[in-house]
């Protein structure tokens, strides 16, 4: 029997377990005697495996450069803008074949250019009149519009590390001052319970109950500043 045939007969699957690459088998009924043929078989059987991952990918190209010659004479060249449920744009630049108010979906990622960032230029391009393209909108350009897409995303992508860092450096900043405010108001919370001599509060929060045993949902949290110095934590149930 042959790795290939070995392969059909037992319905043979690539599997992984603990980080070492093997198959699975997934005919229904196998002898002892067949599983010990294919342990016998496995250098051979994963080395045919590459063979028909080799061949698989072949077959694709094939059929891409086939899809590519047979329709090319009808291809629009789209700027393809989809907005996702979390407000996230994903674009790029695709050939489409056109059909009436919509075009049809990108010839298998082929002569396909991924964008990262929006430009100046795709906003303009943006403003014209789109066809539906699956979930997006499809935007005909030119190779003008290409070349100038294409060079605006160095620019942009520098601009966003700019923002990137400038965000970045906001958010510690603020940080710095919250921590800085929270410390005062601890300081001039103990220096009066040390004065007072009764606890002061310091903060307190809402948080799901930590007792099954009460008839309640929600509990508030309380931390006090002690006049020796301490942090005391009381719980309140609510009902």
């Amino acid at each position: 029997m042959t790795p290939r045939e070995a392969i059909e007969r037992f319905n043979l699957q690539i599997a992984e377990k603990d980080g070492v690459k093997g198959f699975r088998v997934m005919a229904k009924k196998v002898s002892e005697k067949q599983i010990e043929m294919l342990k016998t078989m496995k250098p051979s059987i994963m080395a045919e495996f590459e063979l028909i991952k080799k061949d698989n990918l072949e077959k694709r190209e094939r059929e891409i450069q086939e899809y590519i010659d047979a329709h090319s004479a009808s291809f629009l060249r789209v700027l393809i803008v989809i907005q996702d449920e979390y407000m996230n744009l994903h674009m790029q630049i695709s050939n489409v074949i056109p059909s009436e108010g919509r075009v049809g979906t990108p010839d298998f990622g082929a002569n396909t250019i991924h964008l990262k960032h929006l430009t100046p230029h795709m906003k303009k391009v943006m403003e014209r009149k789109g066809k539906m393209c699956g979930w997006g909108m499809a935007y005909e350009i030119n190779a003008e519009d290409e070349s100038i897409i294409i060079a605006e995303q160095t620019p942009a992508a520098h601009e966003n590390s700019i923002r990137k860092i400038e965000t970045a450096t906001k958010a510690a900043e603020e940080k710095k001052i919250e921590e800085e405010k929270r410390a005062e108001k601890e300081r001039l919370a103990f220096e009066e319970a040390r004065e007072t001599g009764k606890p002061v509060d310091l903060f307190s929060w809402a948080e799901d109950c930590n007792d099954p045993k009460e008839e309640c949902s929600t509990d508030i949290v309380t931390v006090y500043a002690m006049p020796d110095g301490t942090k005391k934590t009381k719980r309140i149930h609510t009902w």
